[in-house]
């Protein structure tokens, strides 16, 4: 047996041989890390020595179990090692660099990141490795499309799977991300965002940009069913409606939990979905909580469920709440705090010495614990109280009580989504929870029949025959197996990778104030340095996917800026960017006019019947022939793909190409459709390009157009255009035209501008969600509304602000008026969230170069050209808005009733000074600052 100063002195030698031979493999690298290794294995030895010591006094354990606990806490003293280690490297390699702790080196104890690290471990520079990378994505994509990988979630396990096809893609493979959530939260995060040490970005992955780094298809959309006789899945997107169905030749499931409460209470929110949590807490609890404050009374905040979960998301919350009352001026105490557990005791899955350290700090934090209670839902509120009433049954009396509560945070094991059920997958009658065999494969319950090429993880899944608690821990580490296993499935690899759920890990257990108990058998503590050694771990995974993506732009060409001679507009031509989609991937406009002013006078119709009004001669929005009595509009658009959605590719292709017809006040009537489908199976191309028309059908329906036909070809890459022919409205023959701006106009601007530049943003993945959001509802958004008002006003011009950006099309209005004096109040341009943000990081489409031409139009460039702002002026627009020169009487009402129709953006942007003049032909546009 071993006494307590000799089991020290086991402890001290322990560490210092595993330091020394540490010491001596670090010292091929012939660094200086002596004082640093020094310093830090004394204060683990310390640590080691305090804390055993401290724990055989708190819980007396026999010499197995004493050295069972010993062993778990040099385990977690080696994880504390390397993370002290690495902040004394960061220190003296890279002072100024505060990411340098997080992208060094992968945490050891984690497999995901070992296999990420694998495939990292070499001596080319980060730009060559993103080169290669890139070529390898570049060679998958081209090969012909056989098989497609569906992924459904965006869980821990499929964000390592999604890392994985970036830097190791599979050709002939197309990858498929199907998530109602696009920012997914990071589970070990959360309480720490509820107690207000990260911010919301800080916590959640941005699944948009980890998609577009790794080449794949994502589907902002839910999973309704899923169809294994046909390999179908049914979905429907984030506004509830029904989507094309989605075929996969390979799927995985890594989907989230909801909660099992009994009926849906606004006063009661689950944690589960977690993103909805997250959500719900930024936008809704701490704004009523604070409304309720101001009446200075007592406000009780319970939560259900006595599990790791609901104990560290109280303290979490007590902690802000209580912060938030004092910035307030109030009395912290006002906020009463509960915690409700079905058990008789809290943290029933730990051991006994965590639920003694946890114990204490609930009562220090005056937090009322209520035990063998089992929440069963909210009960009607009395008439006169404005307090919320929790049903509960007790388990000593069985009798139901009603607790008072005024926020209620529902925190107990939830259930996977019905429709993995309902689909016909073998599942677990408690929780729903999908059975999955230890190579992560799934089997239908009607026939027991295993699913070779569908797997699950997370959550959503069970693995048969070693039950595990609900714990992002396992989400995290099936994901290795689960790219292996998805990789191999694509190949129709025999042998699949056999995964085992790990029986234990280590717990970090937030106290919401900057401490942490740990939990791993008998190791139960409580230190402030295991907050630190927490916060690290959980930052160091992240990075993984969110700032430690692989810098695309490292990958291109430099050349040099086109900005010389004081052109700088923030020197935004400092490197060649990737050939942009969309309106971005349109011939430039000098280079449009040399083509068209190259070809010989084309034979014009004469005869009574046809006439051409506005052809290539003095082309407009649109061409106009008049037959007999009958004008028609004729306008054609086509581009390259800039989206990872299809079915939205088609639904903005088709907006953007009725813009030209309500440009010129027409009534769009008919369409053709040109599509080019990127080579691939019979089946893959189908979805494709059922996917497709299936959204140029729902914006040509909204707009009253009928598709008549069209063209299809295959190609290495998805494009798609519409050839759209309009009339005049009551067939007036009154249309409007880029020309005839008259002196004293007012120009009104309809919808933000800043397309461009946010989607060659995302095409690097570094643009945020929530401006790509922005983005794609702004080119959803149809220009039908602003034209039906333009025509009911004396518009004199107008045009839609499409691939030549706000400046270049300004100049052709410019130019059809005869030469014309502008003044454009910067400053009273709406840009689209975002755009200013990634225009100052000088990220820019591939056509603004060539739109950069027009800054001859502007006659103060000099003075604006390293403004941002000033630079987005060019920016190529995908389905923009209109831009109208009307009467300055008439502007307010105008931009008023365009408000009220949906485009909240709508502005006044500038006046015209002159036109008809030789000495501003054909366009002197001036550029007014904002008041300094």
């Amino acid at each position: 047996m071993l006494k307590g100063g000799r089991l020290d002195v086991l402890c001290s030698g322990i560490v210092v041989t595993s330091g020394l031979l540490w010491i001596v493999w670090q010292g091929r690298k012939k660094e200086n890390i002596i004082h640093d290794w020094i310093q830090v294995h004394c204060e683990m030895i310390k640590l080691l020595v305090q804390n055993e010591r401290s724990a055989q006094k708190k819980v007396k354990l026999g010499p197995k179990r004493r050295l069972k606990r010993l062993l778990e806490l040099i385990a977690l003293l080696k994880i504390e090692r390397q993370r002290r280690l690495e902040v004394a490297e960061a220190k003296r390699k890279y002072p100024d660099d505060p990411n340098a702790i997080y992208r060094l080196n992968s945490l050891k104890h984690v497999t995901t990141q070992r296999q990420l690290r694998k495939i990292s471990i070499t001596k080319r520079s980060e730009a060559e490795i993103v080169a290669d990378m890139m070529e390898k994505q570049m060679k998958a994509k081209s090969a012909p499309t056989v098989c497609d990988v569906v992924l459904i979630g965006g869980g821990h396990s499929h964000v390592h799977v999604i890392r994985m096809l970036g830097m190791v893609p599979i050709p002939g493979v197309r990858v498929t991300l199907i998530s109602k959530d696009i920012e997914t939260p990071y589970s070990g995060m959360l309480p720490g965002h509820i107690a207000g040490y990260y911010t919301r970005s800080e916590c959640h992955i941005d699944l948009g940009k980890l998609a577009r780094f790794a080449g794949i298809q994502m589907i902002h959309a839910e999973v309704t069913k899923i169809d294994f006789d046909n390999q179908i899945l049914k979905i429907r997107d984030i506004n509830n409606e029904d989507r094309p169905s989605i075929y996969f030749d390979v799927l995985s499931i890594n989907v989230g939990i909801t909660p099992n409460q009994q009926k849906e209470v606004q006063s009661i929110t689950p944690v589960k979905p977690i993103a909805k949590f997250a959500k719900a807490w930024d936008q809704l609890l701490l704004e009523k909580i604070e409304s309720k404050w101001i009446e200075a009374r007592n406000y009780d905040i319970v939560v259900v469920g006595g599990g790791a979960g609901g104990v560290e998301l109280i303290l979490a919350m007590r902690a802000r709440v209580r912060n938030q009352l004092q910035t307030l001026g109030r009395d912290p105490d006002l906020a009463r705090f509960s915690l409700l557990t079905r058990g008789d005791s809290i943290l029933g899955s730990h051991s006994q010495g965590v639920r003694l350290c946890m114990l204490k700090v609930l009562e220090e934090r005056q937090i009322t614990i209520i035990s063998g209670c089992e929440a069963l839902g909210a009960s009607k509120p009395h008439p006169d109280s404005t307090q919320q009433f929790l049903e509960c049954r007790f388990a000593d009396t069985q009798k139901i009580q009603c607790l008072p509560y005024d926020e209620c945070v529902w925190c107990t094991q939830a259930s996977a989504p019905k429709f993995l059920a309902t689909s016909g997958l073998k599942y677990e009658e408690n929780g729903g929870f999908v059975l999955i065999d230890e190579y992560q494969r799934c089997s239908l319950a009607k026939n027991n029949i295993t699913l070779d090429h569908v797997f699950a993880a997370g959550d959503c899944a069970s693995v048969q025959g070693h039950p595990r608690p609900k714990a992002g821990v396992f989400a995290v580490m099936a994901g290795m197996a689960l790219f292996e296993n998805i990789q191999n499935a694509t190949m129709n690899a025999k042998k699949p990778k056999r995964h085992i759920p790990q029986s234990s890990f280590l717990g970090l257990i937030g106290t919401g104030d900057g401490s942490c108990i740990a939990s791993r058998g008998e190791l139960a503590f409580e230190a402030n340095w295991l907050w630190s050694l927490k916060d690290w771990i959980d930052r160091k995974w992240m990075w993984q996917y969110s700032g430690g993506l692989p810098d695309l732009d490292l990958a291109e060409e430099k050349i040099e800026g086109a900005f010389q001679s004081s052109l700088k507009a923030l020197d935004i031509l400092k490197r060649s960017p990737m050939r942009c989609g969309g309106c971005g991937a349109k011939v430039g406009a000098n280079t449009l006019s040399r083509a068209l002013a190259s070809l010989p006078p084309s034979p014009i119709v004469h005869s009574n019947d046809i006439q051409i009004l506005v052809g290539v001669n003095e082309p407009d929005d649109g061409a106009v022939v008049k037959y007999q009595a009958t004008t028609l509009v004729h306008s054609i658009d086509f581009f390259r793909n800039f989206l990872t959605d299809p079915y939205l590719l088609g639904r903005v292709a088709a907006n953007h190409a009725l813009s030209d017809c309500e440009a010129m006040g027409a009534k769009p009537i008919t369409a053709l459709a040109l599509v080019v489908i990127p080579y691939g199976n019979e089946k893959s191309q189908g979805f494709t390009l059922e996917a497709l028309m299936h959204g140029i059908r729902k914006t040509l329906d909204q707009a009253d157009c009928a598709l008549v036909g069209g063209h299809t070809c295959e190609g290495s890459e998805l494009s798609v255009g519409l050839s759209i022919n309009g009339l005049t409205p009551n067939n007036n023959n009154k249309l409007f035209s880029k020309g005839g701006f008259l002196p004293g106009d007012v120009l009104i601007l309809t919808k933000p501008i800043g397309t461009g530049c946010i989607m060659a943003a995302d095409m690097r993945a570094k643009a945020n969600y929530p401006y790509v959001q922005a983005t794609i509802n702004s080119m959803l958004q149809s220009n039908r509304a602003a034209s039906n008002i333009f025509i009911s006003h004396e518009v004199h011009a107008c045009t839609d602000i499409t691939g030549f950006g706000l400046i270049g099309h300004l100049n052709e209005m410019c130019r059809a008026s005869k030469g014309a004096l502008i003044d454009i109040n910067l400053s009273d341009i709406p840009f689209l969230p975002g755009a200013l943000t990634l225009a100052q990081k000088g990220i820019f489409s591939s056509l603004q170069p060539e739109n950069l031409n027009a800054r001859r139009a502007v006659i103060n460039h000099d003075a604006v050209a390293n403004r941002a702002d000033y630079a987005l002026l060019f920016d190529p627009q995908t389905a923009g808005g209109l831009l109208a020169a009307v009467n300055a009487s008439d502007a307010q009402a105008v931009v008023h009733r365009l408000k009220a129709a949906g485009y909240p953006h709508a502005a006044v942007i500038g006046v015209v000074q002159d036109t008809e003049s030789s000495q501003h032909f054909p366009a002197a546009i001036n550029i007014r600052l904002p008041p300094s």
